[in-house]
């Protein structure tokens, strides 16, 4: 299933990443960076899951493109953390002079009551020239 983006992933130097039936995970390779997934649910079903962000894409070439643009640095999450539980992700994406954001996911259980913090992770594993590198014409948020 994911032959064409093995094929991308191997040109890229010393990035490391496992493959399953269903998936490739890219573990984080620094406390800076974040986990990176790609999974085909069913048909043409799949999900992209940046640490604890999911998205759900219908169509291959757009989780890919997604998975992609994660790998690179392109995108980077804003994580909310509440007594050092993880509870919100959002995706920010690079304009060309700020980062936008473009879609969060949130658990619903953490512990509300404890100080909020905010940390910023980013991924720059140095595949632009091995990765479709163009920005998805959908905004995330519209997706799901």
């Amino acid at each position: 299933m994911f032959e064409d983006l093995l094929e991308k992933l191997k040109k890229c130097d010393q990035v490391p990443y496992e493959t399953g039936q269903h998936f490739i995970r890219i573990p984080p390779t620094s406390s800076a960076g974040f986990s990176i997934v790609i999974e085909w649910i069913w048909d043409t079903h799949f999900t992209v899951f940046l640490d604890g962000w999911h998205q759900d894409f219908d169509t291959y070439q757009e989780a890919v493109r997604c998975f992609a643009l994660a790998v690179s640095g392109h995108y980077r999450l804003k994580t909310r953390s509440k007594g050092g539980f993880r509870f919100r992700w959002t995706v920010e994406y690079w304009d060309g002079s700020d980062w936008v954001e473009d879609s969060t996911t949130t658990d619903l259980f953490y512990p509300f009551w404890k100080p909020t913090s905010t940390n910023y992770l980013r991924n720059d594993l140095h595949c632009e020239d091995a990765m479709d590198m163009s920005r998805p014409a959908w905004n995330l948020a519209a997706a799901s």
